[in-house]
């Protein structure tokens, strides 16, 4: 009885959510995905210019489906398949073949036929999300580098294609960015992962402050002297690639220094997460920076990063 009471319950869900995209276009459809599940690349890809912030937002919003799909699923198969299902997605708008009538889609197949977007940028993106974290984290921090480099540099590759800039020195500093962030979303991830029992740390830092990966599995994590030298030397590590990233601003051209907000909002939390001692579950982290927006557009306003 109660299966038959819940089978129309889920029914109502799903048209009202299909209802729900049908009222929105793509492009309105990418804007809200990302304003719901990344605030902080919101607000940065607001300030973007005109020509260059659909984009954008399309490109985040395919970040996003990619991403959630780890977090969503509990069977390996199922996440496998969804993967897929992108991937069959992004060979249908590259071969001009048919394509599902999913919002992001849609916007995708637009946005990388209007500013000619390479594949194998949304691919990397793709690849890295199907391959799942280790359980037991990384083995080196240069390893989880990597990760960060693979998951996250290939957005600002795609927004810097957008917006017509085709420089080397450029894409090192959104290399760099992309890996200060890519490490920073792994740190904010810790409690989440706590209660996966997963471990997101490298193995060689934790070796080296002497701090057991069960440490990061346990909902009762004591942070102590250990935990907080093993989070400080992996923020360290983002921090550095931050700084690089806004050394190189010379090289960028003015039309693409907005691209690169993300790197105050990198830099915000890493001066967070300083002030509260290295304590990743300090309160003050789990909730928004209300100064952001205001830091954000002043940046912009002096040609900044």
């Amino acid at each position: 009885m109660r299966l038959l009471v819940r089978l129309p319950l889920l029914a109502v869900k799903n048209i009202r959510n299909a209802s729900s995209r049908s009222q929105q276009s793509p492009a309105d459809y990418c804007v809200n995905l990302v304003k719901q599940y990344d605030h902080e690349n919101f607000l940065c890809t607001l300030l973007l210019p005109n020509d260059t912030r659909r984009a954008a937002f399309c490109i985040r919003a395919f970040n996003i489906e990619v991403s959630l799909i780890g977090n969503k699923i509990t069977e390996d198969h199922i996440g496998l398949m969804r993967y897929k299902w992108w991937e069959d997605a992004l060979n249908g708008i590259y071969s001009g073949g048919s394509i599902p009538k999913h919002p992001v889609v849609l916007e995708l197949n637009k946005v990388i036929k209007d500013n000619k977007l390479l594949k194998k940028q949304f691919t990397r993106m793709l690849s890295a999300r199907r391959n799942p974290l280790p359980k037991t984290g990384f083995k080196t921090m240069k390893d989880m580098e990597t990760y960060a480099e693979e998951s996250t540099s290939p957005v600002y590759y795609l927004i810097l294609q957008a917006a017509g800039v085709k420089n080397v020195d450029v894409d090192h500093a959104a290399s760099h960015l992309g890996k200060a962030q890519g490490v920073v979303n792994l740190v904010r991830s810790i409690p989440h992962h706590i209660t996966r029992r997963q471990v997101v740390l490298p193995e060689e830092i934790l070796v080296k402050h002497d701090v057991p990966q069960e440490t990061f599995m346990s909902s009762n994590m004591v942070i102590n002297g250990p935990v907080r030298d093993v989070l400080f030397d992996v923020a360290s590590s983002a921090n550095t690639h931050n700084d690089k990233a806004r050394q190189l601003i010379a090289d960028v051209p003015k039309k693409a220094k907005p691209i690169f907000l993300p790197a105050v909002a990198v830099s915000e939390y890493l001066e967070r997460l300083r002030d509260a001692d290295f304590d990743i579950l300090h309160p003050n982290l789990q909730c928004r920076n209300a100064s952001l927006g205001f830091k954000l557009f002043w940046r912009k306003l002096r040609g900044s990063y």
